[in-house]
C-alpha cells in the first residue's frame, strides 16, 4: 500500500481495521540517527475492504492456501497486535519504545530472539493473547532492531537492541 518502501531504512508501521472491515495502514521512516525519536503520523493508507477478520496472522508475508507467499525481505522487529485503534499518542509513545502493556489495548506482542533459533523456531506471544507463533523461511535471529544504538557492540550487552529478525 503506497510508496514502496526505501531499503535500509527502519518504518513504524500501524494498521487498524475498523467494524465495517475497512482497513487502514500508518506508516512512517524512523531516523537511524535518533531511534527513539517520534516519527510524527506518518503517512496515511486505504488498504480497502472490507476484510474478514483474520484466523492466522501472518507478519512478513501473504499465506495463500496456507502457504507463505511474496515474503518480506528485511528486518522484523516485535511485531504487535492491539484492540481498537491507536490513538496518534499511542503510536508516537510506541514510536518512541514506551512499553506496550502501558499504552493500553495490547494483545499480542511476539519478542523475536534467540529463543526461537532451533527448530521449531517457536515465538513466545508476550502480550495477554497468548497466541504463539512459527518463524519460517530460516530468519537469522539476535540481529540488529529499530532501536540498536552504536553504542552496543553485541547481544549480550544488550539484548533489548537485538530483537529484530532478518528474513
Amino acid at each position: 500500500a503506497g510508496p514502496p518502501l526505501r531499503p535500509r531504512h527502519w518504518y513504524f508501521a500501524a494498521a487498524s481495521w475498523d467494524s465495517g472491515g475497512a482497513v487502514t495502514l500508518v506508516a512512517a521512516a524512523r531516523d537511524p540517527r535518533r531511534p527513539g525519536a517520534d516519527p510524527g503520523g506518518g503517512d496515511r493508507f486505504d488498504l480497502g475492504g472490507p476484510l474478514a477478520a483474520a484466523r492466522v496472522i501472518c507478519v512478513g508475508a501473504v499465506l495463500i492456501d496456507g502457504r507463505p507467499r511474496r515474503c518480506f525481505n528485511g528486518k522484523i522487529d516485535t511485531p504487535r497486535v492491539f484492540a481498537g485503534t491507536l490513538s496518534p499518542g499511542a503510536r508516537q509513545a510506541l514510536a518512541a519504545d514506551a512499553d506496550a502493556a502501558r499504552v493500553g489495548g495490547l494483545r499480542h506482542e511476539w519478542r523475536l530472539g534467540p529463543g526461537a533459533a532451533l527448530p521449531p523456531h517457536r515465538v513466545r506471544d508476550a502480550g495477554p493473547g497468548r497466541c504463539d507463533g512459527v518463524l519460517v523461511n530460516m530468519p537469522t535471529l539476535g540481529v540488529t532492531g529499530r532501536n540498536w544504538t552504536a553504542a552496543t557492540e553485541g547481544f549480550a550487552a544488550d539484548p533489548g537492541q537485538y530483537r529484530a529478525a532478518h528474513f
